[in-house]
């Protein structure tokens, strides 16, 4: 079974149902003895409990999403471990998903990237980036909160933060913050907020897509113990009225929906063609993309974030259908979390979608106001509610399959209408 792949395309034709077995031996280098280790699935198509080497590491269920575990404790370096994987498709998040059933086939498998990766002991947990602008549309306002994960029974102190930001040319831009100390870090995991002020940066929107290199070096008296990279892209997103303003300037969107999809792997493997996706969106004249049904790979969003392309990302939710009560909220809540948390670093990314074409109930209730929690930067949208849409508290309202002319249509709402 090749990964990333879907067994199916893979010529293994296994009923929804029915549980598979997928196994694997890797060896792990000596050399990451004493550090922490994780094991990252980019996506895994499927509800999946995860065993390393006989000890069960848990089990996941969100779809099109990151699933990452801490194998530390089972890991086994300079020697060959084996992972075992039991996977059903049938489940929940399959259901709200409706993903194999618009497909017409069971999408199976592992999508996206597998990686095996090494930490520090004390090291950086979580990471959450706005790179903002002030209220003049002038200046940069960086905002970082981030978690540092202390496992040490004692505090851990002389821990810093330094924050180096470059331009397009690799040229070092001043800025207001370059080294924060932590403080004392306690046992456990510790929230931390950095702030920092950039003078006049160059902005970024759709038509000059102008990034910057923010490098965040985590040090424990003097020596650097974690470097983390990252793009990033000043902006500021507004909805004022019935329109959307990116930088202060009103934008119109030309978009089209995008699902990622390959001739012969089908939903798996995609990030293989997220450059040239996104050149030929680009030379369409089209500015905006809505990654129907589900969040796209961080391929295509770094290639958007670089040739400028306005993204809604959509949880990986469709048709989801009149709820009386809450069985479902946590198999719709987690994947959008998980959305939100893979995608929010990106400067193209502008619009949440909480769904495709689903009845609005108290379940989008809860996700409309996680996704405030989460993330309060950018508007929300759900695409089409089927039913009680008068209830629908998100952003942007949001229509299908209407007919021109489009401006009688809502036009009493005060938000803007997609």
């Amino acid at each position: 079974f090749k990964v990333p792949g879907q067994w199916l395309q893979q010529g293994f034709d296994i009923p929804q149902d029915q549980p598979v077995a997928v196994a694997k031996e890797f060896l792990i280098p000596r050399e990451w003895a004493g550090y922490r280790i994780f094991l990252r699935f980019d996506a895994i198509h499927g509800g999946t409990h995860y065993w390393l080497n006989g000890s069960p590491l848990g089990n996941s269920e969100n779809l099109f999403t990151p699933v990452e575990w801490e194998i530390t404790d089972a890991a086994r370096p300079g020697q060959t471990n084996r992972l075992d994987l039991q996977m059903i498709v049938a489940t929940a998040s399959e259901r709200l998903s409706y993903s194999s059933d618009y497909t017409g086939h069971s999408l199976g498998g592992i999508d996206r990237t597998v990686r095996l990766y090494a930490l520090p002991k004390l090291q950086v947990a979580s990471l959450n980036l706005n790179a903002g602008l002030d209220t003049a549309y002038r200046d940069g306002e960086l905002l970082i909160d981030l978690t540092v994960d202390n496992p040490d029974k004692a505090d851990q102190s002389n821990v810093e933060a330094f924050l180096r930001l470059y331009d397009a040319k690799g040229k070092e831009v001043k800025h207001s913050a370059l080294k924060v100390a932590l403080g004392q870090i306690k046992p456990g995991i510790n929230a931390v907020s950095l702030k920092s002020r950039v003078t006049n940066p160059l902005k970024w929107n759709a038509e000059q897509p102008n990034l910057y290199r923010l490098v965040i070096e985590l040090a424990k008296d003097g020596k650097v113990l974690e470097r983390i990279a990252r793009n990033i892209g000043f902006r500021k997103l507004e909805v004022k009225g019935r329109q959307l303003y990116v930088n202060g300037a009103r934008v119109k969107l030309a978009g089209v929906c995008h699902h990622e999809i390959d001739p012969l792997t089908g939903r798996a493997d995609t990030m293989r063609h997220a450059e040239e996706d996104v050149r030929l969106f680009k030379s369409a004249n089209l500015n905006d993309v809505r990654t129907s049904h589900f969040p796209p790979t961080q391929e295509f969003l770094d290639a958007a974030d670089r040739y400028g392309l306005y993204v809604e990302s959509e949880a990986p939710l469709c048709w989801v259908a009149p709820a009386q009560d809450l069985t479902d909220l946590k198999a719709l809540l987690t994947p959008t979390s998980a959305m939100i948390d893979y995608n929010q670093a990106h400067p193209s990314v502008i619009v949440w979608s909480l769904a495709n074409e689903s009845h609005w109930s108290q379940l989008f209730d809860y996700s409309e106001r996680l996704c405030k929690r989460l993330d309060p930067t950018r508007p929300t949208t759900l695409n089409h509610a089927f039913s009680n849409e008068e209830k629908v508290t998100c952003d942007i309202m949001n229509r299908h399959y209407q007919k021109m002319p489009y401006d009688e249509i809502l036009k009493d709402d005060p938000r803007p209408f997609m």
